[in-house]
C-alpha cells in the first residue's frame, strides 16, 4: 500500500460525524481526565495522523496503519464499554480494517 493510499484510506474518517472526538488530541486538562496521561501512555489522534501524512513522516504504510489502530484502541481501552466514545471507537475501527482490507486486497489478487 502507498503512502497516497493511505491518505485515501485516512480522509473520509476525517470527515466521519462519528469520528469527531478522535479529530486532535485528548486533552486531559479540559476534560477532567487527569489519569488518562497514565492509562495512555502513547497518545494517538487522526488529525495527528493527517500531519504525519502531510509532513511524511511514514516512512511507509505500516506506521500509517499502526497509529491508525492506536487512535481506536486508545479509545476503547480507556473508555468504558457502554458509553458513547467506546462504541464509535468500536464502529471506526471495524470501518477501518474493512476499507484498509478493501484497499490492500487488490494487490494479492493480481499476484
Amino acid at each position: 500500500m502507498t503512502l497516497g493510499q493511505c491518505r485515501s484510506l485516512l480522509r473520509p474518517f476525517l470527515q466521519m460525524p462519528q469520528a469527531r472526538d478522535f479529530l486532535a488530541p485528548v486533552d486531559p486538562v479540559a476534560l477532567n481526565i487527569p489519569d488518562y496521561p497514565t492509562v495512555i501512555t502513547h497518545p494517538m489522534d487522526l488529525g495527528t495522523v493527517e500531519q504525519r501524512l502531510d509532513r511524511k513522516e511514514y516512512t511507509d504504510a505500516g506506521g500509517f496503519v499502526r497509529d491508525m489502530r492506536l487512535v481506536w484502541s486508545n479509545a476503547i481501552t480507556y473508555n468504558p464499554v457502554g458509553t458513547p466514545v467506546h462504541a464509535a471507537a468500536a464502529a471506526l475501527s471495524a470501518e477501518f480494517e474493512k476499507r484498509l482490507l478493501a484497499t490492500i486486497e487488490p494487490a494479492f489478487a493480481t499476484g
